[in-house]
């Protein structure tokens, strides 16, 4: 059975001869954002560690019509009383969502 790294590095080579044949230039463009796509994809997992096995849910936010809304992670410190609850800070800085944001929550 082919390896993860021989399927990646064969759908590589693959995008790659296809961009080189093309001589259409809207094909070429596609083609060249497919590869873009996987080696984003590819980046983004060995920067974080993820694997699809780890993933439980990729969650996206929702447009709303409330105007420019920006979504707050909070941690609720165990009560329902939202004058306990405190907001989430990574790096120094509150987290803020906006519509279209993406949320992957592990297993």
């Amino acid at each position: 059975m082919e390896t993860a790294k021989n399927m990646i590095s064969n759908e590589i080579e693959r995008l790659n001869e296809l961009i080189k044949k093309s001589e259409n230039k809207d094909e070429n463009i596609r083609l060249k954002n497919e590869l873009l796509e996987v080696l984003f994809l590819i980046n983004l997992s060995k920067t974080y560690h993820l694997s699809q096995s780890q993933i439980e849910h990729i969650f996206k936010i929702p447009e709303t019509n409330t105007g420019y809304s920006e979504f707050r992670i909070i941690n609720d410190c165990e009560s329902d009383d939202p004058l306990r609850w405190a907001e989430v800070i990574i790096d120094n800085e509150n987290v803020r969502l906006n519509e279209n944001d993406i949320i992957i929550k592990f297993k």
